[in-house]
This record gives structure tokens, C-alpha cells and sequence, in this order.
């Protein structure tokens, strides 16, 4: 009897059904309703990023508006070209040197108003301008002291940064302190000596020149005058 005992205990077994697995259509649902919802919020942000471009432009377009607005203001309160723009165009300047040098001994001391010198120019136009220096040394001219000279009576007329033409009275470009000698560009109370001995600083010359800037750094200067004079002087 125990071997038909056991033939139906397995027979049993074999018979009862296999456990179900759960069915994967529910999961790939909600992966795809996860999937829609993010390409819903990104739609979303693109289409605010959008709007806030155009709002973007919508204000620079304004602004732009504004700006040219008030150009066209300030281009009309300008005054125009000619009489009324006069001051606009002078320039008034000019500078000083009041020497003191001291020596060993009695009666060396010294001060000395040694120069005045005042400037003048005008702007006719962007290219056109006249520039002049008048100076008085030793602040007055009488029995043989003193002297008053037109140092610079020229005017420029700039054609190109390369070239440019200078008619009338001007600096002769020679030596390193005949074109700047502002007491402000050299060392010392008095101008070097070979600076007033060898070369009349300042040496100026009636004619016509050139004069330009060949690259940034490199600037040429050529002279072709008439007559030349020793306007400064040389003490």
C-alpha cells in the first residue's frame, strides 16, 4: 500500500499549477506616461525661454529706439559750423619758468623770471589748424635786456596719419630738445648746454614741412624752409 501512497502524493504535486509571473505591460505604461511628462516640461521651459527672447528683443529694439531718439536731440542742440561754434574751435594756453640757482659766495644768488611764453590756436575744421607761440623772457624788453619772439606762427593741414603738410613758422626738428623744451621734459633749472650753444634752442624756421606717423611708434618730420632764426634764447 505505501508504494501507491506515494505515486499519488507525486501525482498530486505534478498536477497543481505553476506560479504566474506578473505581466510586463503595466511597467512599460508607466515608463512611457514618466517619459511624456518630462517631454511635456521641457516643452514648457523651451517655450518660455523663447517668449523671454522675444520679450529680449522686443526691449533692445526699444531701447535702440530710445538711444537714436536722443542722439538726433543732441545733434540738434550742437551748435552750428561757423560763427556760433567759435569758442568751441579757440585754445588759449601757455606756460611759465621762474629760475632760481644759487651759487657759492656773495652775489651769486639769482631769480629770474626767465620766460613767458602764451599760446594760440584755432580749429577751422577737422583737418585745417593754426597753432602760434608768443614769448617774453626775463619778463620785460629794455636796453638790450629781455626779449620778445614769435616762436611758432604755423598751420597744419592733416591729408593722412602718414603725411601731413605744416606751412608758416615752426620748431626746427633737430636736436631733442628744440621741439620739446617745456621745462617739465629735462632734467635741471637751465636747458643742457649743448642744447643752447651748439643748437639755438629754440630754433625756429619760416617754410613748409611734413610731418606724419609711419606706424605707432615711428614718426618723421622734413623741413624745407626759407629762412631760419634763433627765436629763443640761448642762456
Amino acid at each position: 500500500m505505501q508504494p501507491l501512497l506515494l505515486l499519488s502524493f507525486l501525482g498530486a504535486a505534478s498536477a497543481a499549477p505553476a506560479p504566474s509571473l506578473p505581466p510586463a505591460a503595466p511597467r512599460a505604461q508607466d515608463d512611457s506616461a514618466r517619459q511624456r511628462a518630462e517631454l511635456a516640461e521641457l516643452q514648457k521651459a523651451l517655450a518660455e525661454l523663447r517668449a523671454a527672447r522675444e520679450a529680449d528683443r522686443a526691449r533692445l529694439a526699444e531701447l535702440e529706439a530710445r538711444q537714436a531718439t536722443l542722439l538726433e536731440a543732441l545733434d540738434a542742440q550742437k551748435p552750428a559750423t561757423g560763427a556760433a561754434a567759435w569758442t568751441e574751435r579757440l585754445r588759449i594756453g601757455g606756460y611759465g619758468e621762474i629760475h632760481l640757482n644759487h651759487v657759492d659766495g656773495d652775489g651769486g644768488d639769482q631769480i629770474d623770471n626767465h620766460r613767458f611764453v602764451a599760446y594760440l590756436g584755432y580749429r577751422f575744421s577737422d583737418d585745417i589748424e593754426l597753432h602760434s607761440e608768443t614769448e617774453l623772457e626775463h619778463s620785460f624788453v629794455e636796453d638790450g635786456n629781455g626779449e620778445i619772439a614769435l616762436e611758432q606762427l604755423h598751420v597744419d593741414f592733416r591729408l593722412d596719419p602718414r603725411w601731413n603738410v605744416r606751412a608758416g613758422r615752426f620748431l626746427t626738428p633737430l636736436g631733442i630738445q628744440n621741439q620739446t623744451h617745456e621745462p617739465t621734459t629735462f632734467h635741471g633749472v637751465e636747458r643742457t648746454l649743448f642744447e643752447t650753444v651748439v643748437i639755438p634752442t629754440t630754433w625756429s624756421s619760416d617754410g613748409v614741412g611734413l610731418f606724419g606717423e609711419l606706424a605707432p611708434r615711428s614718426r618723421t618730420s622734413s623741413t624745407s624752409a626759407r629762412a631760419s632764426t634763433a627765436a629763443g634764447s640761448t642762456r
